[in-house]
């Protein structure tokens, strides 16, 4: 990785190579790699700002689309997909470089994510009925190839229930992997430019107030209100929100363990791993630290 973080700072054309030719592995054979192409885009923006961002992120759109032309015959596909694994990273990378906080650029990709989701709600009457519409063939699909046991009508009613989540469990997926992005490029920031940085920044990090307390506010109107179109959106936001308190909560054990060895390989493996059950306790973490400071809390332990 480090050879390829290097290679991406050189110059333009250098960085055009790595980010489009790891979108093109990703969209082709390996989708997860697509994290690097958005990490080292995201690096040269932390690295040379904004504006350099920008002169890459129109080539690289644009070769994206002449790919596209060619292996799918869509250009339009190809732009769109680039523009969806660049453009989000750019303004959140942005306020890494200038505000130094890894909070602030956390809080805006909470931010983005939240915009979509209202977006979503604001202008799609029922969002769970255009999901379902969409699962419909892919139900089908199974239904037509489905393995012995396979029951059509017990797997399409989960759908059915999960359509009511979808949109935050997309929107979701998307911020979580703009974080890890983010995440990548800020550790082979901290690899070339200063060792251990990213590591420190991580076990310090901490939200800003109004970011807990509007979580806090967001779940509890779902837990009062239960059913219902506002109940349903505001589980589409808290999804969002419980991201974000579940970093903090790792950010915590991170640094109350010390950030060395084992246990910060052990940390970062649980963040793939992790069972469903210790999420929201993890979560729970995070947001208590508001009022707890944990990381002092265990210093004077």
């Amino acid at each position: 990785m480090r050879f390829f973080a290097n290679y991406a700072l050189r110059g333009r054309y250098q960085a055009l190579i790595a980010i489009c030719g790891f979108a093109i592995i990703a969209s082709q054979l390996l989708p997860p790699v697509s994290l690097i192409s958005s990490a080292l885009f995201a690096l040269v923006v932390l690295r040379k700002g904004g504006m350099e961002g920008g002169w890459v992120l129109l080539p690289a759109v644009l070769s994206l689309g002449l790919v596209g032309s060619l292996l799918m015959g869509n250009a339009a596909q190809g732009m769109g997909y680039g523009l969806l694994l660049w453009l989000p990273i750019l303004p959140v990378a942005v306020v890494l470089r200038e505000s130094r906080s890894l909070a602030w650029a956390l809080e805006v990709s909470l931010g983005l994510g939240l915009a979509v989701v209202a977006g979503v709600y604001a202008l799609v009457d029922d969002p769970a009925a255009w999901w379902r519409e969409r699962i419909q063939g892919f139900v089908q699909a199974m239904s037509e190839n489905a393995p012995e046991g396979f029951d059509p009508a017990t797997f399409a009613k989960a759908m059915d229930a999960f359509s009511h989540y979808m949109t935050g469990t997309v929107v979701g997926g998307s911020v979580l992997s703009l974080i890890l992005g983010l995440s990548i490029a800020r550790w082979l920031q901290s690899i070339l430019f200063n060792p251990g940085g990213f590591g420190r920044e991580f076990a310090a990090l901490r939200f800003h107030p109004p970011v807990v307390y509007l979580g806090l506010v967001s779940i509890l109107v779902g837990l009062v209100l239960a059913d219902g179109m506002i109940a349903e959106f505001t589980w589409n936001m808290n999804g969002l929100f419980l991201i974000l308190f579940t970093l903090g909560g790792f950010s915590i054990i991170h640094a109350v363990l010390g950030g060395k060895g084992l246990w910060v390989f052990a940390i970062y493996l649980a963040l793939l791993f992790i069972p469903k059950w210790l999420i929201p306790p993890i979560a729970l973490l995070g947001i208590s630290d508001l009022w707890v400071d944990w990381r002092n809390y265990a210093k004077r332990s």
